[in-house]
């Protein structure tokens, strides 16, 4: 018998529904929307406030300065998973720091349907997988494989919520920035599975986590061993989801060499 999530939806109906929101057309038709809501009710900067702009020239160039040097962001995440043979935690570059300028636009980016703003996520987010690239693909020198860069996915509840997958989205920005040096090898190879909804008051970390969902391989995955993998994500926090998907990977014996993130919430210096 199939298996069912909360509500009563099936798992399959789920698939459906996690596939048919992640396709390229319902980004078209949310790029559409955006630009026509653009047209018919100007909005406000979401930074400081300046009118008939989403992001005003002076916050999108703060926006650009504030991300132009990726720096490595591990050190301040104490869930990121420890490697026993070398005794050195995941490697992650960010692309800035999570505040002012740079946490406002991602907000209003991820849950106020801003979807214009994907374009200079999008770039930044491209500055540190391309500084991640250069600085952890060791393997490069033995192997012609390329990197596969998979990110990490929504669940199918905040896929229906927002109508969009942000770090898919932004991702394929990032991808068209880099299009002179042959663009991203994305690989959307990670899903998460709907946990049942509960009320997480008085719940420990660990189980407000479990119920966001399980994190698997994507159905009829053909896992290629060694293959190198660069996990990326929108935000750095403790780390927890990046270690989530790192787990998976490894078991099914890919090596992951590092990961992206768009902006980490401390700064480990």
């Amino acid at each position: 018998m199939e298996r069912q999530i909360a509500g009563g939806v099936p798992d399959s109906a789920a698939r459906w529904v996690d596939s048919v929101l992640r396709s390229a057309w319902v980004s078209a038709v949310c790029a559409a929307f955006a630009d026509l809501m653009w047209v018919l009710m100007p909005s406000d900067c979401v930074v400081c406030g300046a009118r008939d702009a989403v992001l005003c020239s002076a916050c999108t160039k703060n926006l650009h300065r504030s991300t132009l040097k990726p720096f490595r962001a591990e050190e301040a995440a104490e869930a990121l998973p420890l490697d026993l043979e070398t005794n050195v935690v995941l490697p992650v570059v960010a692309a800035g720091l999570y505040k002012d300028g740079v946490s406002a636009t991602v907000l209003a980016f991820k849950n106020h349907q801003r979807f214009t703003l994907k374009k200079e996520l999008g770039r930044s987010l491209a500055r540190a997988v391309r500084t991640a690239l250069e600085e952890l693909d060791v393997g490069s020198q033995r192997t012609s494989s390329p990197v596969w860069v998979v990110p990490i996915p929504a669940s199918p509840a905040s896929l229906k919520k927002r109508g969009y997958w942000p770090v898919g989205e932004l991702l394929k920005v990032a991808s068209k920035s880099m299009s002179h040096s042959g663009g991203l090898n994305v690989r959307s190879i990670l899903r998460v599975t709907s946990a049942a909804q509960s009320s997480h008051r008085g719940a420990s970390a660990r189980e407000r986590r479990s119920r966001r969902g399980t994190m698997t391989l994507a159905p009829g995955l053909t896992v290629l061993k060694g293959q190198r993998v660069l996990l990326v994500d929108d935000v750095l926090t403790t780390g927890a989801t990046l270690a989530q998907a790192h787990q998976v990977l490894r078991t099914a014996g890919f090596e992951v060499i590092g990961a992206a993130v768009l902006a980490a919430t401390q700064n480990p210096r």
